[in-house]
């Protein structure tokens, strides 16, 4: 077959990444807007990182986790502002204790409820 001049078969290549960006500070040049370099500034987190004591015995924590229609890790970890590992200790002792009983969950997780008085000791 012969090929037929000035048609070019396979479409148009892709540019290469420096092409690409010359194109684009030619587009922001036009439209007079500016990409900022670099990422946007980390936020610091609302969890604490430092050693953050909840009192177990206490009757605020008992309340607080009593108010809770599903109790979970995440749940927990984001009303008291602590890791998941934190809150997932919390969850142990206070299952422990007998506040609260597993409803259902695996391994990785557990989703409790509340059951109210703790149990003699």
């Amino acid at each position: 077959m012969d090929k037929i001049p000035g048609i070019a078969m396979g479409g148009t290549r892709k540019k290469s990444l420096s092409q690409m960006y010359k194109a684009q500070l030619v587009k922001e040049r036009k439209t007079g807007k500016r990409r900022e370099k670099g990422k946007e500034k980390r936020r610091v987190s609302d969890v604490s990182t430092e050693g953050f004591f909840i009192d177990m015995d206490g009757t605020q924590l008992v309340k607080e986790v009593s108010t809770m229609k599903v109790i979970t890790p995440f749940e927990v970890a984001s009303k008291f502002k602590v890791k998941l590992s934190t809150a997932k200790d919390i969850l142990e002792e206070l299952w422990r204790k007998g506040y609260i009983t597993p409803v259902s969950g695996n391994n990785r997780i557990r989703v409790f409820k509340f059951v109210g008085a703790a149990k003699p000791s």
